[in-house]
């Protein structure tokens, strides 16, 4: 009767020790994956700030003429376009 009472015990105990390393395991995971969280909302953070930048930069109607006559070549009714071509 002693045996098997020691026996069950040692099953408990051996199952109670899977138990918390498996919940161990687990809150490394959420750790992990916590950190990865906090890194993307950096991220999106600064993405954030920088759209609004972008917006509050292209609000102001001579930055967004400039911007779109540099890179689309948008000229204003009436305006005409020279090419200089440099010489070699």
């Amino acid at each position: 009767m002693r045996v098997v009472t020691i026996i069950i015990l040692i099953i408990l105990i051996l199952f109670l020790l899977f138990q918390i390393f498996y919940y161990w395991n687990k809150k490394a995971e959420a750790l992990n994956n916590l950190k990865k969280a906090e890194t993307e909302l950096a991220n999106a953070k600064q993405s954030e700030q920088a759209a609004i930048d972008d917006l509050k930069f292209y609000s102001n109607q001579s930055n967004l003429e400039k911007e779109l006559r540099s890179q689309f070549n948008y000229i204003l009714p009436g305006e005409k376009m020279i090419i200089i071509v440099p010489s070699k």
